[in-house]
C-alpha cells in the first residue's frame, strides 16, 4: 500500500462565552416578558371577544384567590416561551449548521467546466 495524503482540517473550538450570551438573552426575554405582563393581564381582563359570536374567548378570568403578581407570573411564563419559540424559530432559519461547509460556487463551476470537456 502506498501512502495515502490525507488532510485532516483542524476545526476551532468553541467560543467559551457563547453559553453566557445565551444565558443573558434568556434573562432579556425574561425580563421583558415581566415588563410587559400587567399590560397583557389588563388585556386579557377587559377585552370582550367571542369565536364565531357563539365562544366567548376573552375576557378571562383568573382564580379568585390568585393575588395580582400571580395573574402577573402567569402571563410572564406564557410571553416567556412564545417570545422564546419565535426567537429561536428565527435564529435556526438564519444560523448556519455548525459542520455545514462554505462550497465556493466558481469550483463547481469550473469542475463541470472540466467534466464537459472530458466528454
Amino acid at each position: 500500500m502506498g501512502r495515502q495524503n490525507i488532510i485532516v482540517q483542524e476545526e476551532k473550538p468553541p467560543h467559551p462565552l457563547i453559553p453566557l450570551f445565551g444565558f443573558i438573552i434568556i434573562l432579556i426575554i425574561g425580563g421583558l416578558s415581566y415588563m410587559i405582563s400587567p399590560r397583557v393581564v389588563h388585556w386579557l381582563k377587559n377585552t370582550h371577544f367571542t369565536l364565531g359570536g357563539l365562544i366567548p374567548v376573552l375576557p378571562i378570568e383568573f382564580p379568585a384567590g390568585w393575588p395580582a403578581l400571580a395573574h402577573n407570573l402567569a402571563v410572564t411564563a406564557v410571553l416567556f416561551f412564545g417570545i422564546f419559540t419565535i426567537g429561536t424559530m428565527m435564529i435556526f432559519f438564519v444560523a448556519k449548521p455548525p459542520g455545514k461547509k462554505e462550497v465556493d460556487l466558481d469550483m463547481i463551476r469550473k469542475e463541470a467546466q472540466q467534466k464537459r470537456k472530458r466528454r
